[in-house]
């Protein structure tokens, strides 16, 4: 954490300027930023579901193209796939 005291007869740009300044040298803005987008790694558990939901939506769309209920290159609805899938159970 960076503290920095206000001089005497030191004004407030002044001091907001050393404490920039102050940041910056200590580099905890640089480190903040490469973290900012960081996103955990998915576990395997996690990557087998993702790889059987996108198996399941790609057989839906080929179907649905076969059919022509949906137009190549849109998205289908959520709504669609939800009772797409409640059918089969």
């Amino acid at each position: 954490m960076v503290k920095v005291t206000k001089f005497e007869k030191e004004n407030s740009s002044s001091l907001v300027r050393r404490f920039s300044q102050t940041v910056k040298e200590s580099g905890i803005l640089r480190e903040v930023r490469k973290k900012r987008y960081y996103r955990e790694p998915k576990s395997e558990r996690q990557k087998k579901a993702s790889a059987l939901w996108r198996k399941k939506i790609g057989g839906l769309r080929y179907r649905l193209l076969k059919l022509g209920e949906v137009e190549k290159g849109k998205k289908i609805d959520r709504e669609r796939i939800r009772k797409e899938f409640q059918k089969k159970n």
